[in-house]
């Protein structure tokens, strides 16, 4: 059996907090919320780096949760950034992304598969974007070692 997925939903908001977390339950696929509703929290959080995934409100006090999204991509942490934004605003939805969001979801339009298909989505692109990256620097220190090696190669030819 799969274990359930960590998911933190960065929201003041209770009610909202209350609908996320029955979408979740209601989803096909097991989700264990945790929830947290001052950026103090969503920052240590955050730095626990414990998450598969993040949920992040977009309508969080004094633009927070841009800086928050900017924290996980600045952190490298494991877990994809998904907004849930209030507006279907295509500005705002573009400084999240360049910010490090994968998915912008406006919340009039959310549902329960919605939201647990995107949140599945996003974890296993955010999984293959790591181990491309992974392989990414594996392949540049061989290639490196590889010039060394050459150019060791070479100062011991001219020699002879």
């Amino acid at each position: 059996m799969t274990p359930a997925l960590k998911i933190l939903l960065v929201e003041d908001n209770p009610d909202y907090c209350r609908e996320v977390k029955d979408y979740l339950h209601s989803a096909n696929g097991s989700f264990n919320l945790a929830t947290v509703d001052t950026y103090e929290k969503a920052r240590e959080a955050v730095l626990a780096n414990e998450y598969d995934a993040f949920l992040i409100s977009r309508d969080f006090p004094n633009d927070q949760g841009l800086e928050i999204v900017s924290e996980i991509s600045d952190l490298g942490r494991k877990g994809p950034t998904i907004i849930l934004a209030s507006e279907d605003n295509r500005q705002e939805e573009t400084e999240a992304i360049q910010l490090g969001a994968m998915i912008y979801l406006h919340q009039d339009n959310l549902n329960d598969r919605i939201l647990g298909r995107m949140i599945r989505h996003a974890i296993e692109r955010k999984r293959f974007e790591d181990r491309i990256t992974s392989d990414k620097e594996s392949l540049t220190h061989r290639v490196l070692a590889l010039q060394d090696t050459s150019e060791r190669f070479e100062a011991q030819s001219a020699q002879y």
